[in-house]
């Protein structure tokens, strides 16, 4: 008979509580949960996400990287000598999701 890798978890009813009230009370947490579980099941069963908002999500992409790359070629031809790569585009991605977040955290 196979020995179970990992023993199973226990955790005292007071991390049960707060776990729980996190889960009812922060949209957050919550969001990050609906998120996992779709991604889980998708994954699960073979199946690529649809419907409205990954058709939004799609398109939303497609407009960001249609700007990152025009914005890319204004600077390329301002400054001919100092060209964006991708790491640049990523530290604009980054510095996008970091005022989405403050902003969201209504700072």
């Amino acid at each position: 008979m196979a020995q179970d890798l990992m023993p199973p978890l226990t955790i005292d009813a007071d991390l049960a509580r707060e776990i729980l009230r996190r889960f009812c009370t922060e949209d957050e947490v919550r969001v990050k949960f609906a998120t996992k579980s779709r991604e889980a099941l998708h994954e699960a069963r073979g199946e690529e996400p649809q419907g409205h908002r990954v058709e939004w999500v799609t398109a939303t992409t497609g407009k960001v990287v249609k700007a990152l790359l025009e914005a890319a070629e204004e600077f390329n031809g301002t400054y001919p000598y100092d060209i964006i790569l991708l790491g640049d585009f990523l530290d604009v991605l980054a510095t996008v999701k970091g005022r989405l977040v403050r902003s969201a955290e209504g700072a």
